[in-house]
């Protein structure tokens, strides 16, 4: 009897090792799979960087144009772009496939023949997300400038960025071979200013709205915001920029879209006084402003 009783013991706890080892290898299997299917899946969702891509529509008497897998008319269809539908395209090197991404996220080939470079100076390429958000959640997408709003966090601009040439501690300077942005800081001083605390706890100082202001006094404004391009200044007036207190140059950015128009984003203040402000400048003016915070 103990004896049968040790067989039986010894045969389930061979059958319990078996289907574990059975298990285990089933596990494995699906890990492989499951990690075949992710690549598959991570390599058609393409995070492409479309800083050197431009705003393009298709030309097309059909009123589409296929997207191809590959550069060629055999290669499979991906989807279609339709008319008046933007798209961000950067022409190949013998110019007959342009490599485009549509604002799904969508990567394939279109010919050239079927292309047509955007001409509205208003329009943006911008990479946005979500509030609280992982990689999945960002996103590149084409708007108007006007159609700028709060309810748009904005990751980043598109466009190649100006780097800091010279800096010191309350001022720096951004340049190109055609842009020079010059920047400066400097202590605020009213002697008699008058605050106001209103419904959104905005303080007004002087009887302007401010940003970057807590409470009390804010302790720098900004001194210069200096734009030169081909050495000629385009007209900012101190009037466009003299309520925006705690200016952080360290965190300003200076872009060149590829219409030649400038972006000057500069985060601003801490805490509940943060804020954020965008220029856009075209070859002469400042053409539009915006302004909001970043939470």
């Amino acid at each position: 009897m103990k004896k049968f009783i040790i067989v039986f013991f010894l045969t389930l706890l061979a059958g319990c090792f078996s289907k574990e080892k059975k298990a285990k290898t089933e596990l494995k299997e699906f890990k492989i799979i499951e990690k075949t299917i992710l690549e598959k899946d991570n390599k058609n969702e393409i995070k492409e960087d479309v800083r050197t891509f431009k705003i393009g529509v298709i030309k097309d008497k059909d009123g589409y144009t296929n997207i191809r897998e590959e550069e060629k008319t055999s290669s499979k269809i991906l989807g279609k772009i339709f008319e008046n539908e933007y798209f961000f395209y950067k022409k190949r090197k013998d110019k007959s496939w342009c490599k485009i991404k549509t604002l799904k996220g969508k990567i394939g080939y279109i010919h050239s023949s079927r292309v047509l470079e955007n001409t509205n100076t208003n329009l943006l390429s911008i990479s946005t997300f979500v509030l609280g958000y992982d990689e999945k959640e960002i996103k590149d997408t084409i708007m108007s400038i006007k159609n700028l709003n709060n309810d748009i966090f904005i990751r980043d601009f598109n466009y190649k960025q100006l780097k800091f040439v010279k800096k010191k501690e309350n001022s720096i300077s951004y340049y190109n071979k055609n842009i020079k942005v010059e920047l400066s800081k400097v202590l605020f001083k009213d002697k008699k200013p008058q605050i106001i605390f209103d419904d959104k706890e905005h303080t007004a100082i002087n009887g302007e709205k401010t940003w970057g202001v807590e409470v009390g006094l804010p302790k720098y404004c900004i001194k210069q915001l200096n734009v030169l391009k081909n050495d000629v200044k385009i007209g900012l007036n101190f009037s466009e920029f003299n309520t925006f207190f705690e200016p952080n140059l360290d965190l300003t950015k200076i872009y060149e879209t590829d219409k030649g128009n400038i972006i000057i984003w500069m985060t601003n203040g801490d805490g509940a006084g943060a804020y954020s402000v965008v220029f856009f400048l075209d070859n002469t003016k400042l053409i539009h402003k915006y302004i909001y915070r970043p939470f």
